[in-house]
């Protein structure tokens, strides 16, 4: 607020200044020199700027110096009436026009303004109710997997609540931040990776988990499909590393390069991700959504086995325009 007034009275200030600095030329030539010098061209100088900046208020200091141009030629210069009269005229119509184009510009602004923040309410609104959405259907999700016995098809309500509650998230992080088309993963994942114990019911105590992430901004388009391939990651762990209440610990790590690479890694201490098992053909639907997704990040994929299971993926930030698509899988 306080820049916003120190700014307009530097404005204000350096109009005066130039119209006082015209006067002195003005009387100048006409008392002291006494001699006919085209000087009015200076004139149009505070004229132009008070008409850009205070519209059709300009006209005021049109007219004062009109009002000394004529002053002065008429008592020393000789100037012929009708020259004098024409000179202060055209002032004036210039602070006239220019006022008039800087006041429809000014209305124009307003109007972009006025309907950009219109745009960013309904597109926070927008994601404040797909986020609601999705929590609604976590919920009933969550409450269907109390009545299932099968234990295969648990699993797999478990997994869908996981990947719904990878999307909510994102649109979470959304709607809690300033900027309603990127999110910082670094939160996102430490709150995604505990939602996801809390779904699989494991106790932290026996599964730890541990983080190293970069604070890394990424648009919705790209950080849609890499906290999806991370749920994936974590819930294929968590249900397949440690068998029979084994313990171990699972590691999260994220960096961004000096070249914009975005390098991803999920790794635990389990029994090892079994040699039959090829990501470029899975044959569960995790893995095959890994592989989806990635592709959609053009990511490279590489798996080691040794001494647990690695996945790393390796993946460009790309610079894309705001999107309120969900990426497709």
């Amino acid at each position: 607020m306080f820049a916003g007034i120190k700014k307009q009275n530097l404005k204000f200030y350096l109009v005066f200044f130039l119209v006082v600095v015209c006067v002195d030329i003005a009387l100048y030539v006409a008392f002291i020199k006494d001699v006919e010098i085209a000087y009015t061209h200076f004139f149009y100088v505070p004229v132009i700027l008070a008409a850009m900046w205070y519209r059709k208020k300009a006209m005021y200091a049109a007219v004062f110096l009109s009002s000394i141009y004529l002053f002065v030629s008429y008592y020393s210069l000789n100037v012929a009436l009708p020259v004098t009269v024409s000179t202060g005229v055209v002032l004036i119509m210039v602070a006239y026009v220019v006022g008039i184009a800087s006041e429809r510009q000014a209305k124009a602004e307003d109007l972009i303004e006025t309907s950009l923040r219109e745009k960013e309410l309904l597109l926070k609104e927008i994601r404040y109710r797909v986020k609601n959405n999705m929590q609604v259907i976590n919920s009933l999700l969550s409450l269907q997997s109390k009545y299932i016995t099968d234990k295969k098809a648990l699993e797999s309500f478990k997994e869908t609540r996981g990947r719904v509650l990878a999307m909510a998230l994102v649109h979470e992080e959304l709607y809690s931040s300033g900027d309603l088309s990127k999110i910082s993963v670094s939160h996102y994942i430490e709150t995604m990776a505990n939602q996801l114990f809390r779904v699989h019911n494991i106790d932290h105590e026996i599964v730890t988990i541990k983080t190293s992430v970069e604070d890394v901004v990424l648009g919705i388009d790209m950080a849609i499909p890499c906290g999806l391939i991370i749920s994936e990651l974590i819930s294929n762990t968590l249900k397949h590393a440690f068998p029979d209440g084994r313990r171990g610990e699972i590691f999260i790590g994220l960096h961004q390069d000096k070249d914009s690479i975005i390098h991803l890694m999920v790794k635990d201490n389990g029994m090892g991700m079994p040699q039959d098992v090829n990501l470029d053909d899975p044959d569960t639907l995790g893995l095959l959504l890994v592989k989806i997704l990635a592709r959609q990040l053009d990511a490279s994929v590489a798996v080691e086995r040794e001494g647990g299971t690695t996945i790393k993926l390796d993946f460009k930030v790309k610079e894309q325009p705001d999107s309120m698509i969900s990426p497709k899988v």
